[in-house]
């Protein structure tokens, strides 16, 4: 082999030789690391791309040079040293890179000698990789069983049933939302929807992320009961769903969302007659130093537009042809880490004014690896200021496709209940964490609400009284006109009369319950990164019950906490570590008895199960660090 054509050819073949080798390897893939469906042929053979361009350009570069002319198997190893360069970019681990070089140096060795005795194998074997990724992206991942049909003889709903809004602001904090005092005017949309109706000041969810907190809005079960949480991802297909019962009762329903985690595929969809996933295909946008070079946000995107767009489009259907009232489910993913990944117009609007773009780059990259590599990185001094400010752009932005979706709902004309609130919070610091996969605090369960109805639900009002996520099913079938007999068996109960205005005699008494499961998925993509990490506080059950100004949590490992937080809201001072006991402790522990108790025991070191999501969306959860 000495024409310099088939030297050429050699760069561009260890390019996508070296990348599978790469992924498979780099993300300890056992077939579920590559993406499938439609998008895996542009996936693979776009990011291959990179590496065949890269490896072609410092061939040809090579063959300038007389030694190398004789030597063509010098550019075979410039091309392994490419890959290896650009293996570190995509994934900054000393760990993976060390073994991304080793399964590169062998795949050389072994490549290279089939090219010394055939010219045409470079072609052949671009040919059979191409070959493979068409394969595979004709393969369709088994759809779970479908619930069985719900029976109801209920009628049809009444002409004037009013649509219902389900809206969904992903990892929004409340502290951070200006309708409830955060410094920087960052949801006007949000806090005009709380002024046209009411504004939820003891709203709470079920989960600190979001597969079970949208279970349990769907389905108005804790994590334990409907059984969707980090040990087993999957909605059990025997729980009734809000959008099947509001579809057997004349409803429309259709859901639109960006956040990978809710899927046709793992149930949380379920009884949508129509589904738009609205999450974006990453392709290149994992290599670091591309992001660095444009600007970051410029190759990464949430599915913000798309998520507005496909939201208006259904809200301006023509109901001429079908009356029926709509149930619309929106999933706005925007505020979701990384936060620079946002349009910039409204996720710089809160940086400071001449701030660096290399140091907002590199501080985004360290708090996105604090959550998908459990690096120990904690904003420091001038960097929490930056960090708040970063985060709040990206709240911003979500606020913006939320007030595009409100602006088209308005022009519908029809009458609206419309419910907008977070899955979860997030920290950024805050207890020595970044992001929402670690506890239980009050930071992540208490979540920014607002519920407007015009005409029954007091404009510019503020609810007190506790809501919970398994209350957001039966107050939506009670304004559907849905009879309590058609309602499945929930955790919670309807607040409609509360919204309105009413007195709730049970507050005082009603306790809000939360619950996370190990996050088998989040260790292991630790343990991937950073192999000696210790992850104790992070490998257990938590369950935590907010009552009476307190939250009382417990863990599989053992250990208690209690904090009172009406005196202590950062939650800094655990009244159980230095012995006081409040009278409220009895009630307290009343309340967690009640609650469904932990019958799955916990899954083994290393063990994962199947989450029943397509491939392409288990890279894209991959890629947010939900799983390894």
């Amino acid at each position: 082999m000495r024409d310099h054509k088939s030297a050429l050819l050699v760069g561009p073949l260890f390019g996508l030789a070296l990348f599978v080798a790469e992924r498979c390897i780099v993300a300890r893939v056992h077939l579920r690391a590559i993406p499938g469906g439609d998008e895996l042929g542009r996936w693979l053979l776009g990011t291959a791309a990179l590496y065949g361009v890269c490896g072609a350009l410092l061939g040809a570069a090579a063959l300038a040079l007389p030694a190398v002319r004789q030597r063509p198997w010098i550019v075979a190893h410039l091309a392994t040293a490419t890959t290896i360069a650009l293996a570190f970019l995509l994934v900054p681990s000393w760990y993976a890179t060390l073994v991304t070089a080793a399964a590169a140096g062998a795949i050389t060795h072994l490549a290279w000698a089939p090219v010394r005795l055939w010219r045409g194998a470079p072609l052949v074997a671009t040919g059979l990789l191409a070959g493979a990724a068409i394969a595979l992206s004709l393969v369709r991942p088994a759809p779970l069983p479908s619930a069985p049909p719900l029976e109801t003889t209920a009628p049809a709903p009444p002409s004037d049933a009013p649509d219902i809004l389900l809206l969904v602001l992903d990892t929004v904090r409340r502290d951070r939302v200006s309708a409830y005092g955060a410094p920087r005017a960052t949801t006007p949309a949000f806090d005009a929807l709380a002024g046209r109706g009411a504004l939820l000041e003891s709203a709470r969810v079920s989960s600190p992320w979001s597969l079970p907190s949208h279970a349990t809005l769907f389905t108005g079960r804790s994590p334990g009961s409907h059984g969707a949480h980090y040990e087993h991802p999957r909605l059990d297909p025997s729980v009734p769903t809000l959008a099947a019962i509001l579809g057997a009762h004349g409803y429309r329903t259709a859901g639109v969302s960006a956040n990978p985690w809710l899927s046709p595929h793992n149930g949380s969809a379920r009884g949508f007659e129509q589904w738009f996933d609205a999450a974006p295909v990453r392709d290149l946008a994992r290599c670091f130093v591309l992001r660095w070079a444009t600007g970051g946000s410029r190759l990464r995107t949430k599915g913000g537009e798309v998520v507005a767009a496909r939201a208006r489009d259904l809200l301006a259907a023509d109901r001429s042809a079908d009356p029926r009232p709509l149930f619309l489910f929106v999933n706005v993913f925007e505020a979701h880490a990384p936060y620079d990944a946002v349009p910039a117009d409204c996720g710089s609007a809160f940086l400071p004014e001449g701030a660096d773009r290399a140091d907002v780059a590199r501080l985004a990259t360290d708090l996105e690896l604090a959550q998908t590599a459990g690096t120990s990185f904690l904003p420091q001094d001038e960097e929490v200021a930056l960090s708040l400010a970063l985060y709040d752009g990206a709240v911003h932005c979500a606020d913006r496709v939320l007030g595009q979706i409100l602006d088209a709902a308005a022009g519908s004309g029809r009458p609206t209940v419309t419910v907008a609130l977070s899955d979860h919070g997030e920290s950024l610091g805050e207890h020595g964490l970044v992001g929402h996969h670690h506890g239980l605090h009050d930071l992540l369960i208490r979540v920014p609400a607002a519920v407007a109805y015009p005409g029954e639900i007091p404009a510019g009002s503020r609810v007190e009284a506790p809501v919970r996520g398994v209350d957001v099913l039966p107050t939506l079938l009670d304004y559907a006109g849905v009879a309590p007999a058609g309602w499945p068996a929930v955790e919670g109960r309807s607040v409609r009369g509360l919204l309105a205005g009413g007195e709730d005699p049970l507050a005082d008494g009603r306790a809000a319950f939360a619950e996370h499961f190990r996050p088998v998925f989040v260790l292991e993509a630790f343990r991937l990164a950073r192999p000696a990490g210790r992850y104790e506080q992070v490998d257990r059950r938590r369950r935590a019950v907010f009552h009476r100004g307190y939250r009382f949590e417990e863990d599989s490992r053992g250990d208690r906490r209690l904090f009172d937080l009406t005196r202590d809201p950062l939650e800094r001072d655990d009244l159980l570590a230095r012995g006081e006991i409040p009278a409220a402790m009895p009630a307290l522990l009343d309340r967690l008895a009640s609650q469904p108790a932990w019958d799955a025991p916990p899954l083994a070191d290393g063990a994962l199960p199947a989450t029943g999501l397509d491939d392409r969306t288990l890279e894209y959860l991959r890629e947010l660090g939900y799983v390894p």
